[in-house]
């Protein structure tokens, strides 16, 4: 690595926004997102989008405590931290 890399390192600002907690607005608001009738994903493992959306509070408040464990703990799956990005 050069050196002028290294000491750009110290100029780019910390993002703490990213540090905070999981709203649980994000989760329903993913949860109502999810297309009905899809697969689950790549791995074939998950619950299908209608179960979500039929699970109402109850689930969105159950899914969202596990997503904050696993967020505060550090401990995401690889594919929760992957992402396609398409240009448009």
């Amino acid at each position: 690595m050069k050196q002028e890399a290294i000491n750009a390192l110290g100029l780019i600002p910390t993002l703490h926004e990213l540090d905070a907690d999981i709203p649980l607005g994000a989760v329903k608001v993913a949860i109502k997102l999810l297309t009905n009738k899809k697969a689950s994903g790549a791995d074939g493992i998950g619950l299908p989008a209608e179960v979500l959306k039929c699970g109402g509070e109850a689930l969105a408040a159950e899914l969202h405590a596990i997503c904050e464990l696993c967020w505060r703990a550090h401990c995401l799956q690889q594919d929760f931290k992957d992402a396609n990005i398409i240009t448009l």
